[in-house]
């Protein structure tokens, strides 16, 4: 797959998202893959309520898939980091908050994720 190939691919065929409101400023994305995997991103906010407001100091970022917090190896890492990506980006210009953490089992990946969705 050539470089262009796999950055379209990567911005245009994310999985449908839904999400519900966990907290003030924590969110969670579902969506379900194409083999039936269920795929879950959380946002947890860590909220500085001092300033007389509530502001979004920092989020950790996580993401499962069928509960499992590991790389599946299972295929359809594309159309998944997509979907990550997508999510982040949603939360991200929403709540605007100044660090994001992202939770991964594999360090690589969490600075990958950070500078696609910038």
């Amino acid at each position: 797959m050539r470089a262009k190939d796999f950055l379209t691919e990567l911005w245009t065929k994310p999985y449908s998202l839904t999400h519900r409101v966990t907290g003030p400023a924590n969110l969670e994305y579902n969506f379900t893959t194409d083999n039936a995997r269920k795929g879950r991103i959380t946002f947890d906010g860590f909220l500085d309520t001092d300033q007389g407001g509530t502001h979004v100091t920092l989020v950790q970022v996580a993401f499962y898939i069928d509960g499992e917090f590991d790389t599946t190896g299972q295929g359809d890492a594309i159309k998944i980091f997509s979907t990550v990506v997508s999510a982040c980006r949603s939360y991200l210009t929403k709540f605007k908050p100044p660090v994001v953490s992202f939770e991964t089992d594999d360090p690589k990946k969490s600075k990958v994720y950070a500078r696609m969705i910038l």
